[in-house]
């Protein structure tokens, strides 16, 4: 029992010469008679339902039942005055104390934590004398010093995440960053707006582990369902397989790179990504920017999708239905402005604004959002690699 991105490679592994599995996988590989799946939205989704599943079943060659150590468990000081935030082995859940878990191996969990302690931060220790190097780092708020409530509404959004009840958690941090910013306190409300945009990137839709034992095909349906909800809401003649997406990175027109990031039948296809280092323009310029990405991937006999998807507004949209048109191509286009996510629509006086929980609208944000961290990963290279030429050549 266990997670893997790449399924195909993760069961491969097990059938290598008996000399390089080691007896125990030896043993568990020639008992096996059937290879049985679940298709999850996140890596914490994953994570969290590894762990629900082998509680539940107690997989005899799961190493965490059978080797002289208990299995490891988030554990949480909630009847403390000020709780804690660790690892336990050989302990059980009381009113004092949550746990959750277990997870199959120490680094894991560890993982999990890490995650959570970027978007909350948390305190690992009982009362110190002086602030450690946490609290510098700024991944421990300093309770025993610092603003108890502040920190107490920290542990309690960790707790309903690691629940799986992250859309709670986002409604009430969306109405704790309105009250901010009625007050005018916009430093802490862009604290809360990250906090937020950190969750929804880490949980994706978030669905729990039940749910997903529950009905074993659920990711695969939703995957379906938004390709479906999408290609209605946009009067699509037919469900969008291939999405492709195109986002600029720059600062200032510096070391600009482009992205074209492709999503088949609902899900990334990495293979198919390319990046484009901007020749044209040494000026910010999106638009400009926009246009040379996608006549330099048009000029490539790559087959082409069902629908594009650019990052920005109705400029950045005009921009490729021109090249589109240079090319006598009909392609089912729109733009996504991320500051209000209003969907621009060629030929739509207004812009399309979907509900938060629409399954379309999250899809056309993964594929923006996906657009976006590959652009700027080639960026941050490319502004790398002249800096140290720069550098060198003094």
């Amino acid at each position: 029992m266990g997670k893997s991105v790449n399924l195909k490679s993760r069961v491969k592994s097990y059938f290598q010469p008996d000399s390089q599995l080691g007896p125990k996988t030896t043993l568990m590989v020639k008992e096996i008679r059937k290879i049985d799946y679940i298709s999850v939205d996140s890596e914490i989704e994953a994570l969290l339902l590894e762990a629900s599943l082998i509680k539940k079943c107690q997989p005899k060659y799961n190493i965490i039942w059978k080797d002289d150590k208990s299995p490891l468990y988030i554990k949480i000081t909630v009847g403390d005055k000020i709780p804690i935030v660790t690892t336990a082995r050989r302990e059980k859940e009381t009113r004092e104390v949550l746990l959750f878990g277990p997870f199959p191996r120490s680094s894991v969990a560890r993982g999990v934590l890490k995650t959570l302690r970027r978007i909350f931060p948390y305190c690992q220790h009982k009362k110190i004398q002086k602030s450690c190097l946490w609290v510098h780092l700024g991944l421990c708020p300093d309770p025993y010093r610092g603003d108890l409530r502040a920190y107490k509404n920290n542990i309690k959004n960790i707790i309903m995440i690691l629940r799986g009840q992250n859309k709670k958690v986002i409604t009430r941090l969306e109405r704790e960053m309105k009250i901010l910013s009625k007050r005018e306190d916009f430093e802490n409300a862009a604290k809360v707006k990250r906090q937020i945009e950190e969750i929804q990137y880490l949980t994706q839709t978030y669905h729990e582990p039940k749910e997903y034992l529950e009905k074993p095909s659920l990711y695969q349906d939703l995957v379906e369902q938004r390709l479906k909800d999408l290609s209605q809401i946009l009067n699509l003649d037919k469900i969008p397989r291939k999405i492709e997406a195109i986002d600029i990175s720059n600062i200032m027109g510096r070391e600009a790179s482009g992205s074209l990031i492709v999503f088949k039948d609902g899900e990334r296809d990495r293979s198919q990504y390319r990046r484009f280092k901007i020749r044209r323009k040494k000026t910010p310029d999106d638009v400009a920017m926009i246009k040379e990405v996608l006549s330099r991937r048009l000029r490539n006999k790559w087959p082409l999708p069902d629908l594009f998807v650019i990052d920005g507004g109705l400029g950045q949209l005009n921009a490729a239905l021109t090249i589109l048109d240079e090319f006598g191509l009909k392609i089912p286009t729109i733009a996504l402005a991320k500051r209000e996510e209003e969907i621009y629509i060629p030929s739509n006086k207004k812009t399309l604004q979907l509900k938060k929980d629409s399954l379309a609208l999250q899809l056309i944000q993964e594929v923006r959002d996906e657009a976006h961290r590959f652009a700027l990963s080639y960026h941050r290279k490319l502004r790398e690699r002249a800096f140290l030429t720069k550098k060198w050549s003094l």
